[in-house]
């Protein structure tokens, strides 16, 4: 572990801080999820300013905000068809009796 702190400046994440993952890595950086957006947020050290202070660089894997219209419907062609895992029934089946036992009824 570190004792290097990361700090994010700029963009969606802005302040954030966290431990530094790799002081040694050659490249810097992150490509970080911001909640409730399907691209990720570029953070990079800037030249000249402080290696542990990571600059908001734009997005990558698409455009911030949520899909609609022809775009939702153009990501879901993208994504293709999903298949439920082979345990999703008894996974489910395992909620619903954890909610039963705590008096929340049937799950959906």
């Amino acid at each position: 572990m570190t004792d290097r702190t990361v700090q994010l400046v700029g963009g969606p994440l802005d302040g954030m801080t966290f431990p530094h993952p790799d002081p040694a890595a050659p490249d810097p950086g992150a490509y970080m999820i911001v909640p409730g957006e399907l691209a990720r947020a570029v953070y990079e050290p800037t030249e000249g300013d402080d290696p542990d202070r990571w600059h908001f660089g734009g997005w990558v894997g698409g455009e911030p905000g949520v899909p609609e219209g022809d775009d939702l419907e153009a990501l879901i062609d993208e994504l293709g068809p999903t298949v439920p895992p082979p345990d999703a029934e008894e996974l489910l089946d395992a909620l619903a009796e954890i909610a039963r036992e705590q008096g929340r009824g049937e799950v959906l």
